[in-house]
């Protein structure tokens, strides 16, 4: 059941993402941050929604590649919606990095007073 419910997730991301690209394909110049900014976060979820479904990495790869084919497709400036994907993805990572390194940072256990006494 877990699995059915991320893979409708990760479906529901994806489609958020490529019409997130139709709407700034559309979007009026001075929509156009604005649209820029929900497309940007869309990829996002959609990036973490692929992260968090269960399979191999091969499936994983398959529906990031989706993600790219169909944004792409969805924009008459094919150039600017890879670097848009590009620049997303490395938010992506970036951010999961530090939530990663965050758990190092701030250690919920406190260390004991001989954690640094090698001798018995």
């Amino acid at each position: 059941m877990q699995s059915r419910e991320a893979e409708v997730n990760v479906f529901t991301a994806i489609h958020r993402a490529v019409i997130g690209s139709v709407n700034l394909e559309a979007a009026s110049p001075s929509r156009k941050s604005g649209a820029e900014a929900d497309l940007h976060q869309s990829l996002l979820d959609a990036f973490e929604a692929i992260d968090n479904t269960p399979g191999s990495r091969t499936d994983r790869e398959g529906l990031l590649a989706s993600v790219r084919e169909q944004v792409i497709a969805a924009s008459s400036d094919a150039d600017g919606m890879k670097r848009m994907l590009r620049d997303s993805e490395q938010r992506y990572l970036a951010a999961d990095l530090d939530k990663t390194f965050a758990r190092y940072a701030n250690a919920s256990l406190p260390r004991s007073e001989s954690s640094n006494d090698y001798s018995m």
